[in-house]
Parts: C-alpha cells; sequence; structure tokens
C-alpha cells in the first residue's frame, strides 16, 4: 500500500463502520474531504466538502492505461481541472488541494495536470 493510501487509511480508519465502507469506494482526497472530522476552527464548511464530489465525474472519465485519458487531462492544470472542471469551491481548494498538490507532485496547482 503506498503512502498516500496508508495516511488515508489511517485518517479514516476512525471513523463509524458504515462511514469506513462508503470511505472504501472513494477515491483520494474524495474520501478525505467528505469523511474526515476536521477541526471545528476550520474554514472548511459542509458545502467546501461537497463540492469535492464534482470530482466523480474526472476520476470515472480517466482510465489509466488509456493514452486517449492522458491526451486529455495533460491539457489541462490542476488547478482547472479541480476548480472549473470539477466545481471544487476555492476554499476547498486553497485548504486541502493546494497542500496535497504541495506534497505529493510537489508543485503548485496551475503547473500541473
Amino acid at each position: 500500500e503506498d503512502g498516500m493510501n496508508s495516511n488515508n487509511s489511517k485518517a479514516l480508519s476512525k471513523l463509524p463502520e458504515p462511514l469506513q465502507q462508503i470511505a472504501k469506494l472513494l477515491p483520494p482526497p474524495l474520501d478525505i474531504a467528505l469523511l474526515s472530522d476536521f477541526d471545528s476552527a476550520t474554514p472548511l464548511s459542509i458545502l467546501d466538502r461537497i463540492s469535492a464530489i464534482g470530482l466523480l465525474g474526472a476520476w470515472a472519465d480517466f482510465v489509466q492505461d488509456d493514452p486517449d485519458s492522458w491526451k486529455r487531462y495533460d491539457g489541462i492544470s490542476a488547478e482547472q481541472l479541480f476548480l472549473s472542471t470539477a466545481g471544487v469551491s476555492p476554499t476547498l481548494y486553497r485548504e486541502l488541494v493546494t497542500p496535497l498538490l504541495h506534497v505529493l507532485p510537489m508543485t503548485p496547482g496551475y503547473d500541473c495536470s
């Protein structure tokens, strides 16, 4: 299991069993956005968190071993995918997605496809 999935598993293992089952069906970081227990001081509202659902379309459309999928998604930045295509709220993008992009691919969203 890779580091990201391992960290997701640890973070989500504290969820009640029904939510753990739902989490297994969701791709990262959608599982974290929707199901994690954020501090009450977080600027993320429930609407911000729900805006992550827009990522399901891109997740379902992208096929890892399909060159056409890579061509479609290499043509847009991660920032455009999250904010414009998927409709992730600016707050969710700023508070959750941007830090993940800086850690995982180690690049800002405008420079990553």
